[in-house]
């Protein structure tokens, strides 16, 4: 992990999705596996064909590796961006993919006790809950989720914490962004002044919100290791 703190205190946590609450490897293997029989139905090609189509925009599975859009495949294909949208959140089985964490859950909840905890993803709304409830979490463990909207689209990072920020009273100040991309999840808010820590390997996530407990209690100094100027940009 890499942690970048511009604030001795803090008092919202801020998590992404894949990577950090969601295994992404698994995530997107078992992505692309429902994709591969999907593109076979819907569009009555073989498996090999099916590869071949994904192949042709950056899709692989290969959870290690950067992957091509999938919404705009699948439009090429005939669907429209809103019933793609919801044929997935509906048709794909996460309970089948990803299986109960309870340490995560736990040290998320820990965590909570002491601080806001919320979820800010570029999955629909629906497939962050139900990714969510698949790996054990309560359906009242995060205060907030920012998540795509059909009806609105995509909006800039910055933008998704918008509601929450006005409804809490709090400011970016207050907020420290776990992630596991830096220009998409840790850099906006670092450049409205709050905190970042990326997430190198899922497996730190459980590690890094005990450590925030601690911060928190007063238990955990930022000593010289939170620098913002150690950020790759």
């Amino acid at each position: 992990m890499k942690l970048f703190f511009q604030a001795d205190s803090f008092r919202t946590v801020s998590f992404d999705l894949d990577g950090v609450l969601v295994q992404r490897p698994i995530t997107i293997a078992s992505w692309y596996d429902f994709v591969v029989e999907t593109v076979i139905d819907y569009a009555r090609l073989d498996r090999e064909e099916a590869v071949r189509f994904l192949a042709s925009h950056g899709i692989d599975g290969n959870g290690k590796q950067s992957q091509g859009s999938l919404t705009l495949a699948m439009i090429e294909l005939g669907f429209s961006r809103e019933a793609w949208n919801k044929f997935k959140t509906d048709s794909f089985d996460y309970g089948k993919y990803f299986l109960p964490n309870p340490d995560l859950v736990e040290s998320v909840q820990r965590l909570k006790s002491i601080s806001d905890v919320i979820v800010v993803s570029n999955n629909t709304h629906g497939a962050v809950r139900r990714s969510l409830d698949a790996t054990g979490f309560p359906k009242d463990t995060f205060s907030y989720i920012a998540a795509y909207e059909p009806n609105t689209g995509h909006t800039s990072e910055v933008d998704k914490y918008a509601p929450y920020l006005s409804a809490s009273g709090r400011s970016f100040k207050d907020v420290v962004a776990l992630g596991d991309k830096f220009d998409n999840d840790i850099a906006p808010v670092l450049n409205q002044g709050g905190s970042g820590i990326l997430v190198e390997d899922y497996s730190e996530t459980v590690g890094i919100c005990d450590m925030l407990c601690r911060k928190l209690r007063g238990e955990a100094s930022s000593g010289g290791i939170y620098k913002r100027e150690d950020a790759p940009f």
